[in-house]
């Protein structure tokens, strides 16, 4: 600790502490622009100067480390002279347009020119006038407002890894700027705005619409991703204008973090569209004479109660359940229980984007915290995409190599932006993630040194380097060089997403790399979620063969637990998955199919099976937002609130219980989930009363021991990681299989693999209505390898036909080496152009063909 002197006040701080960073804790307010704890320090604005004992010139404080026995003055008559001097410079050029700058009200220009009256200036010359610029589809540039603070600039290269801004020209006419003044090339994410302390860089989706203190802030989470990043919504006159992080410093600091600090993604900043959107619904809809027609909620409760009835007559299991790994705990709690203790069924599942879904497993008591990744000595990425999928994770990950000089190797087929960082790109061929993790397990032991565990040798020992080659392309001198680069770290982080999850062979895989980094001593691997609740789903039960809380519904011990709180006695059978409901709804056994916040007819890896599924089945009940295009098959609509519009609790990849407030009405007639879901309930006999989120949260916790003590009020603020709160589940049941994925080889006449999922900018339904994004992703498109494309003759922005022996799309041409060659990438999510049509559930790997349109 160092022992320093400020203003006559006698502080104790780290060692190694920024003096402004001392001040600040201390109370004492230095004015900065350009620092930013998360940046390097850079001294490029000040303002911060301040005298200190034994130095002859002023020191900026923003980039002065503390030393024990220093005397520093931070308020003397010196000091302030050289403040509003700095401001007066500042200010020769800089626009005096504060009545129309979007940043005014909240400008730190503005409040220091206040403090320091520096309104004065001496400059008798015209100043350098600059127009708006575009740097693309979200930010405008007005460099008259500029500060040249480059937090900016720091922020795209330091934490996003971009570097798609830059310091250009010199002295007076210096500015930010893309390569060559294009359009941002990058993952637009809008950070740059976000750190930006005046309004130099602004979002054109805001820009002239609302005053600061016209708008209604509400804290919420975000509803993409599975990384729960917080954030504040922006409301006047029940519209959301402008979604907002929380700053580390300036005026608009902030004391709550959440998990993300000022950290958005594109779709967290730019994504909200869709809750203003004209095509939102606003009553219920029930099918009348062959169309959908405008009900009452009572005629709507009335019609779904009458078609559960009607199946009913042919079992609980002819009832099915599709539930939402958007939609709050709460709302997913509510909707188990109505499956099981009011219909009688175990027929209930979440996940929809799954060809044949692994077993669930609970998050284990190691599970790292997204802050922890950062401080990890090595991260291993298998079969995952966060660049796309969770790019909080990836901040962080790099943010571990770029800080902390972590170690990184990912092993996947795609290319991402994370590979930049990584030491190690381990490219498999697409479908043989569970080969490439099984090899990446024994080559681990290896070069450690150590002999695979005996519960463990069934399942990898025959993956050595050159049977691991044979399987993923991937040589195997390269999987030893990872596994070395590894090894030398005190431990080893792994993460695994849905490419592992989808491909062939996968339970036993993530079996063997949890068994793996056990034996050790690693910490438990985390699991990449793709939605904003799907760890929280799991939690609740949504799946057919789970209780709240992994209760097994096998075991008459957790059913008798979990009955006796829901006065109800629960069936022992487990029940159908998706996939399976919809299979029996094709066949006719499944005579009705609830589906809540999910849209399967685009998400579901089989565009025919579902289909003829949603056609035949005999009663059809979506509750949703839109008129999606499940939707357009059922029987009745049941128009829900968003996110943003009710009050709830949603649980990240982490495990962490996060409350979301509602910040705006919701359009018309829609409810939110949980009433829905009760009048539903009620309508079929229960006794069902619900309103506020927050007693369903307290039967949760009575419920599901691993949420036990938690509640609305101890969840106001950054949450509740469970794992860490109450403990976890067993992760590994029964012994470990082998992992043996089928090797498929493609036929002439289908000689590419298609692989799909999310991309950054269109990442799920939500996205098909938000009209920011889509201005990023206007169109449907499949990515090519260069390799493929040119003997094809196919360029970029041709359009081309991709064909399956399921279906066949048009889709326009993007030349890139992100895909591996032999492979082509087509986006799940366009609901103009569905994936889905080329998929087949039955194959371990689907096969296209692509020509050029003629």
């Amino acid at each position: 600790m160092a022992k320093i002197t400020v203003n006559g006040n006698e502080l104790e701080v780290p060692d190694g502490t920024v003096l402004l960073e001392a001040c600040r804790q201390a109370g004492i307010e230095i004015p900065n622009f350009c620092y930013y704890p998360k940046l390097t320090l850079l001294g490029a604005c000040r303002m911060c100067l301040v005298e200190i004992e034994k130095m002859p010139k002023p020191q900026t404080a923003c980039t002065t480390i503390v030393r024990d026995g220093m005397v520093v003055r931070t308020d003397t008559p010196a000091v302030e002279k050289m403040r509003s001097a700095q401001l007066e410079f500042i200010l020769l050029n800089h626009s005096l347009t504060c009545p129309t700058c979007d940043a005014g009200g909240e400008c730190e220009l503005q409040d220091n020119t206040l403090a320091y009256r520096a309104g004065h200036s001496r400059l008798a010359d015209a100043k350098i006038n600059r127009n708006v610029t575009s740097l693309g589809p979200f930010i405008d540039k007005n460099m008259e407002r500029c500060l040249w603070c480059a937090r900016c600039v720091r922020y795209c290269d330091e934490i996003m890894g971009v570097k798609a801004l830059g310091m250009h020209y010199r002295g007076a006419r210096m500015e930010i700027a893309s390569f060559l003044d294009q359009p941002l090339d990058c993952v637009l994410c809008g950070n740059c705005v976000e750190v930006c302390p005046v309004g130099a860089l602004t979002s054109n989706l805001f820009d002239y619409k609302a005053r600061p203190w016209e708008r209604v802030q509400s804290r919420t989470i975000c509803t993409y991703c599975g990384d729960g990043c917080s954030m504040t919504m922006e409301v006047k006159e029940n519209r959301i204008f402008r979604t907002r992080a929380f700053l580390e410093s300036g005026i608009l600091i902030s004391d709550y973090r959440g998990v993300n600090d000022e950290f958005l993604c594109v779709r967290g900043r730019f994504g909200y569209q869709f809750l203003n959107h004209p095509d939102r619904l606003t009553t219920p809809l029930v099918r009348k004479d062959g169309e959908l027609r405008d009900a009452s909620w009572d005629e709507a409760i009335a019609a779904v109660a009458a078609g559960l009835k009607e199946a009913l007559g042919s079992g609980p299991d002819a009832v099915g359940f599709i539930g939402s790994e958007r939609c709050t705990n709460e709302a997913d709690y509510l909707f188990g229980k109505l499956a099981r203790a009011v219909v009688g069924t175990n027929n209930v599942d979440a996940r929809v984007g799954y060809k044949n879904p692994p077993p669930v497993r609970p998050l284990a008591n190691s599970t790292p915290t997204l802050r922890g990744l950062r401080n990890a000595p090595a991260v291993l990425v298998i079969g995952a995409n966060p660049s796309d999928e969770n790019p909080l994770t990836e901040t962080e990950i790099r943010m571990c190599v770029r800080r902390n000089q972590g170690r990184l190797a990912v092993a996947d087929s795609r290319y991402s932006l994370l590979v930049e960082d990584a030491q190690q790109f381990l490219r498999c061929k697409p479908g043989t993630e569970a080969a490439m993790a099984a090899g990446l397990m024994r080559a681990m032991f290896d070069a450690k040194g150590l002999a695979v565990p005996d519960s463990l040798a069934g399942a990898i020992s025959r993956w050595d380097g050159a049977a691991t080659e044979a399987a993923t392309g991937v040589a195997a001198a390269e999987i030893a060089a990872a596994a070395a680069d590894l090894a030398q770290a005190a431990h080893v982080q792994i993460l695994y997403g849905s490419a592992l999850l989808c491909s062939p062979g996968a339970d036993a895989a993530v079996r063997a790399i949890y068994a793996a980094a056990s034996a050790l001593g690693w910490p438990a691997p985390l699991e990449l979620v793709p939605f904003n609740n799907s760890r929280g789903a799991l939690d609740m039960g949504l799946a057919p063969d789970l209780l709240p809380g992994y209760l097994n519904v096998a075991d008459a011990d957790s059913r008798s637990q979990v009955g006796g709180a829901w006065a109800a006695s629960l069936p022992a059978q487990p029940g159908m998955s998706t996939r399976q409901m919809l299979e029996a709804a094709a066949q006719g056994r499944i005579k009705a199919l609830y589906v809540m916040g999910s849209n399967p007819a685009v998400a579901f890896p089989d565009g025919r099976l579902v289909s003829e599924a949603l056609e035949k089945v005999g009663f059809l009940v979506v509750q949703d937002l839109f008129l999606s295009e499940t939707a357009r098959y059922a029987d009745v609509v049941l128009p829900a609130c968003a996110f943003a519009e009710q009050d709830g609790t949603y649980t990240n990849i982490e495990g962490r219980v996060q409350r979301t407030f509602k910040a705006m009405d919701p359009p018309g007639e829609a409810w939110p989930d949980t009433v829905i879901i009760s009048h539903v309930a009620r309508a079929l006999g229960a006794d069902w009363n619900v309103g506020r989120p927050e007693p369903v949260l307290a039967e949760i916790a009575s419920v599901c021991p691993i949420y036990a003590g938690i509640t609305a009020d101890l969840l106001h603020g950054e949450g509740i990681a469970w794992p860490g709160a109450n403990g976890a589940p067993l992760a590994v049941h029964g012994p470990i299989p082998p992992v043996q994925p089928p090797a498929p080889s493609a036929p002439a006449e289908y000689p590419l693999i298609l692989t799909t999922g999310q991309f950054l900018f269109h990442s799920g339904t939500l996205s098909t209505w938000a009209s920011g994004l889509r201005l990023a992703a206007p169109i449907p498109f499949v990515q090519v390898n260069v390799e493929d494309s040119e003997p094809l003759g196919l360029a970029d922005g041709d359009m081309a036909v991709v064909e399956s022996p399921r279906g066949r799309l048009e889709l326009t041409v993007k030349v890139t080496d992100k895909v591996a060659p032999g492979s082509v990438f087509v986006p799940i999510n366009f609901p103009e152009a569905r994936a889905n049509e080329l998929m087949d559930c039955n194959a371990p790997v689907d096969y296209v063909r692509i020509a050029k349109k003629l």
